[in-house]
């Protein structure tokens, strides 16, 4: 069977693109940067650079490497905000109130949105020296009050917001 000259060239035209994609990809990857895209609400932004590696301090925004739920999977790329660092003063206490260096802050939901019960994570104390407090105002945001300090081992780098 002989392929038209027509669909030759639009083959080859795909494959050319796909090898574009492919290697803009292992480019950025090669350079630590890659890119991210965020599917749900819990960050004003969709689309973000992740710059591996990269120092952050407390305000910047930051990929990391989930520990896994009922939620989501273990290794999920999550952008959260960080707020609190380490020689932070943290309270999450069981009536849901949250203070950050005696700063009130949003409270613990009760309930997810499908109605389920949702515990947050409890804490007193001062942010060891290893761990960041992440956190997003977006009225849903699933962070570390309910799933608590995230190691500094599980960061991959700052991330900057481009939609």
């Amino acid at each position: 069977m002989r392929v038209s000259r027509r669909v030759e060239s639009w083959a080859v035209l795909a494959w050319t693109l796909v090898l574009i994609v492919v290697g803009g990809q292992a480019a950025l990857a090669l350079s630590g940067i890659s890119i991210g895209i965020n599917p749900t609400a819990s960050q004003p932004y969709r689309v973000f650079i992740v710059l591996h590696g990269r120092p952050f301090g407390r305000g910047d925004l930051v990929a990391f490497r989930f520990g896994g739920s009922r939620y989501y999977p273990a290794g999920t790329i999550f952008v959260k905000e960080v707020k609190g660092l380490a020689g932070d003063r943290l309270e999450i206490r069981q009536d849901r109130t949250v203070r950050l260096n005696e700063a009130a802050m949003d409270a613990v939901r009760a309930t997810d949105s499908k109605g389920r019960a949702v515990e947050p994570f409890l804490f007193e104390g001062t942010i060891p020296s290893d761990r960041h407090f992440l956190y997003s105002d977006a009225p849903n945001s699933y962070d570390s009050r309910y799933y608590g300090l995230i190691a500094k081992s599980q960061i991959i780098g700052r991330a900057v917001p481009l939609l």
